[in-house]
């Protein structure tokens, strides 16, 4: 996981700065719980076979996501017929992706390394 956005404040250097300036520090608290928490992900994925003319989902594990996490999926390469339409956290630690197959044929797209963005609210 590759953590980025605003991180948690250390809490012993924010006691510190507290006592210092009471109000200051208690609105940078406030400040840090506005502001969502983004996560960036770097996940194998070996997508199976989409039969023709369908759509499939599949689930993948993907250590550190939670329900509430809204997802932006990346998938590195085009396979020709092959959309991901739609990605979701379904369950603690396993993201779902939705794939349509637009042509007459199954397409296997192999495993390759995806891009996930996690934004937590």
């Amino acid at each position: 996981m590759i953590e980025k956005g605003i991180q948690p404040p250390d809490q012993y250097e924010l006691a510190i700065f507290e006592q210092a300036y009471p109000e200051l520090g208690r609105w940078v608290r406030l400040l840090y719980g506005v502001f969502p928490k983004i996560n960036g992900y770097s996940q194998s994925i070996d997508v199976a076979s989409v039969a023709a003319n369908s759509e499939s989902v599949q689930t993948f594990t993907v250590a550190g996501l939670v329900t509430s996490d809204v997802v932006i999926v990346n998938k590195p390469s085009n396979s020709a017929g092959l959309d991901l339409v739609q990605s979701w956290v379904s369950a603690a630690d396993t993201l779902s992706l939705k794939y349509r197959n637009h042509t007459g044929s199954p397409i296997d797209p192999g495993s390759e390394t995806y891009r996930i963005i996690a934004i937590r609210l």
